[in-house]
């Protein structure tokens, strides 16, 4: 288990905002049972680094079940955002695309492509994605495995979009990916 606690000044340029990163600190400890060790040292970071001094304070992961279970009704993260990583959404984005389309053909290539940009600079991008899974489910017919995983994709996306507004997130200056986690 590891995580990382990041301080980002924001930057503006002729583009936007843009999250400029100050400083990580990162926690890691070896697995263990519902992680004790790793909680109780992160929270105890994010305590010493908690300030009013920042104006957003985001949690940003892979909406992983054990993770999205930690955070739901902890005090510790009251006044984050939450935000689901980009590039996770990215690869449940493109299964789906590929459950709709078929597996390495080029519609599936062109949808992804397409949808991943909607997702990403489109205010209301996961809805408008959502719309588009729904009109493929209702429009032909599909062997049970694959409107499985579709259905299952979909489940993903519609379960987390109050944190996949990368539009905002973006305007804002807020980073979108667990980048900086992922290279830990």
């Amino acid at each position: 288990m590891c995580g990382s606690i990041s301080h980002y000044r924001i930057t503006e340029d002729e583009k936007g905002k843009i999250p400029e990163r100050i400083d990580t600190k990162y926690i890691a400890r070896m697995p263990e049972n519902y992680y004790p060790t790793f909680k109780r040292e992160f929270e105890k970071e994010i305590k010493s680094a908690d300030s009013d001094f920042y104006t957003a304070k985001l949690v940003i992961t892979d909406a992983h079940k054990s993770i999205s279970g930690y955070l739901k009704d902890n005090p510790a993260f009251d006044g984050y955002q939450r935000i689901i990583d980009f590039y996770h959404a990215s690869e449940h984005l493109s299964l789906i695309a590929e459950a709709i389309h078929g597996k390495s053909s080029a519609k599936a290539t062109e949808w992804y492509k397409k949808y991943r940009d909607i997702l990403k600079n489109h205010k209301q991008g996961v809805q408008k994605l959502i719309r588009s899974v729904e009109y493929y489910l209702g429009s032909k017919p599909y062997s049970k495995a694959r409107e499985k995983e579709i259905r299952k994709h979909l489940g993903y996306f519609k379960k987390h979009k109050k944190f996949m507004q990368y539009a905002d997130y973006i305007e804002k200056g807020w980073p979108i990916g667990s980048g900086v986690i992922e290279a830990a």
